[in-house]
């Protein structure tokens, strides 16, 4: 469900959060950082919930134009095309988006006021007016409308965002474009053969991911010393304390994760790293981790000091 990038920063996250603390209790912040992915996995829900909401609000609106009382003749025979939507429909259908939904109290209902802000900034949008005026119509072009609109739209309105961050505080602004670029992968993965029910799971029912997490976070945490240790022996003329804080604690994450998983490539390991240290740390950061990881790998190697199952997978 969620990749392994996304686990690998909220591992960073809750790392930074504990070797920044006094508290020892490494089982309570391996708790806030599975807390911190499962709201994550709400806020997904929260956004694949939304186009029926607009739907909603497409058909209240269409019915109070019929109300009027010399309705035009675009009030007579409106273009249905956004709330004939198929790919709304099947959100709608979907039994496990309604059961995940219902059992996480995942709703709308206290913020219909941005919802129908949030209708009238669609309908202004090019993404929207280009769909309704296509003159197409078809499962894959009611596909990509969504798509753009989750994508395109959707982070535009900053009402939303505003809301999110207010209802939890494990919601920010890296955590709202994950979710949205999530949700619209989801959804590219579907067909009008193939609904959603067997693209979305629960974070806790992943035992491969909550394992990798549980290893990571723990194994990081146990030999923090030791690859320390590693890292200084590599970072000639480098006092520790001048190494940047963020640097060390991916080079101490690197290094772990290639000493314990077997079936990742060592290149795999070294490169995500590399790309979460842009977002983290000085621009010459991804240089200087690679620089020293690589050079204690190449030891660790020498010394036989851990093994990978596979062809490739120690380059």
């Amino acid at each position: 469900m969620f990749n392994r990038r996304f686990l690998r920063v909220k591992i960073f996250q809750a790392l930074y959060a504990y070797l920044q603390s006094e508290e020892e209790q490494v089982s309570k912040q391996l708790s806030e950082l599975q807390l911190s992915i499962d709201r994550t996995f709400d806020l997904l829900l929260f956004i694949l919930n939304l186009p029926a909401e607009l739907k909603q609000k497409g058909e209240l609106r269409l019915e109070e134009a019929l109300k009027k009382e010399l309705p035009s003749e675009e009030d007579l025979n409106p273009n249905r095309k956004f709330v004939d939507n198929r790919v709304i429909k099947m959100l709608m259908e979907s039994k496990k988006l309604a059961v995940y939904s219902n059992s996480r109290q995942i709703s709308w209902s206290d913020q219909q006021e941005n919802v129908s802000r949030f209708y009238k900034f669609m309908r202004e949008s090019k993404v929207y007016l280009d769909f309704m005026n296509s003159g197409k119509n078809s499962y894959a072009e009611d596909k990509n409308m969504i798509v753009s609109l989750i994508k395109e739209v959707l982070p535009k309105f900053d009402s939303f965002r505003n809301y999110f961050h207010e209802k939890s505080i494990y919601w920010d602004e890296e955590d709202f474009d994950y979710a949205t670029v999530l949700v619209s992968n989801i959804i590219r993965k579907t067909n009008e053969g193939r609904g959603i029910d067997d693209l979305i799971h629960a974070p806790s029912g992943n035992k491969d991911d909550k394992d990798f997490v549980d290893q990571l976070f723990k194994k990081t945490i146990s030999s923090d010393k030791e690859t320390e240790e590693l890292i200084m022996s590599k970072a000639a003329n480098w006092d520790a304390e001048r190494i940047a804080f963020i640097d060390m604690i991916l080079m101490k994450m690197a290094i772990t994760e290639i000493m314990n998983f077997s079936s990742i490539p060592v290149k795999v390991s070294i490169n995500e790293y590399i790309d979460i240290s842009k977002f983290f740390s000085s621009p010459k950061s991804g240089q200087f981790i690679n620089g020293i990881v690589d050079k204690v790998i190449e030891d660790l190697i020498e010394k036989k000091k851990f093994r990978k199952i596979g062809r490739g997978l120690m380059n």
